[in-house]
């Protein structure tokens, strides 16, 4: 057999797999495209986490939108793929924590105006249901008996068809309640993004995930370094977006300095009674013999005590 007979056969070409790209940018966050149905593909993706999304016609990581990316998932996914016989290319976008914010607010916005159009189509739904219940026994008279045997058999007919329609109605208009409930929902977590307590708590979390991640790169080494110095620039890069959002949203930043004893603190929209201000938190009356301890973060307002003059 020579050369060319070995190669480029007819079965052969038939069962060559066409290349798969994984993508991953700050705006679509990680999408996996050139799958087929059928091409022995979906094992790999759905072990990874991914789903199929319709409106952009192609695999996604759920989650991954507006966030960086997580590397070690994406080259599991390569790999698991190149093993099925696939051809894959990744390309990674270089992490930009700004857009990728812009991109989750976006993504949130398009969330919850999906949700109102389904929450309107099933009010629609349910409603025309409620007229076709209406319709069916239109012709009927209030409190007619049924007639029995064959000649009430109309009537009969025409009652269930009311009593269908009538429970199709109340699942539509349930239907679109919880759309129209996850919709909010979906509004208000993206004004709560914008938030400078939101923000400023996400901020103390990342600050805690920095210190961790400096600590293990003390003696991390290989692969698991690299990973963790990648993750570290991730972190370190969300920090800068997060003090910078902060800082814009020209919100006071209250300090021990700002308090003492006896002075009020608007506190998650309510005036608490200071009992000691510490050096990272708030110690605020609860009506007990304890203290609620608050972080400055979420001190959004400040009022002497009563009957004082106002030093702060």
């Amino acid at each position: 057999m020579t050369d060319s007979q070995t190669h480029d056969t007819p079965d052969t070409a038939e069962h060559q797999h066409s290349a798969i790209s994984i993508t991953h940018t700050n705006d679509d966050g990680t999408l996996v495209e050139g799958t087929a149905r059928g091409d022995g593909s979906r094992d790999a993706l759905r072990a990874a986490g991914c789903r199929w999304s319709r409106n952009v016609g192609a695999w996604y990581m759920p989650q991954s939108r507006g966030n960086a990316p997580r590397t070690d998932r994406i080259d599991l996914l390569a790999a698991s793929l190149r093993h099925a016989g696939f051809p894959v290319d990744v390309e990674i976008e270089e992490y930009d924590a700004a857009a990728a914010f812009a991109a989750r607010q976006e993504a949130g916005e398009q969330r919850g105006q999906r949700l109102s159009a389904r929450a309107a189509r099933e009010r629609g739904l349910g409603d025309t249901h409620d007229q076709t219940a209406h319709d069916a026994v239109a012709d009927i008279p209030v409190g007619q008996a049924v007639a029995a045997g064959p000649n009430g058999n109309w009537h009969r007919k025409a009652i269930s068809r009311s009593h269908g329609s009538m429970a199709a109605a109340g699942e539509h208009h349930a239907n679109a309640t919880r759309a129209e409930e996850r919709s909010d929902a979906a509004r208000r977590q993206v004004k709560r993004r914008e938030s400078p307590v939101v923000m400023g708590r996400k901020l103390q979390r990342l600050e805690a995930d920095e210190r961790k991640l400096k600590r293990t790169l003390e003696t991390a080494t290989g692969e698991y370094a690299d990973s963790t110095r990648e993750r570290l620039g991730f972190v370190q890069a969300d920090l800068v977006f997060l003090r910078d959002a902060i800082e814009k949203t020209g919100v006071r930043k209250y300090t021990k300095d700002d308090f003492k004893k006896g002075d009020l603190a608007l506190i998650r929209g309510r005036w608490e009674i200071v009992r000691k201000a510490n050096a990272k938190t708030l110690a605020c009356e609860s009506g007990y013999s304890w203290s609620d301890n608050y972080p400055y973060l979420e001190v959004t307002g400040r009022r002497p005590a009563p009957g004082a003059t106002d030093a702060a």
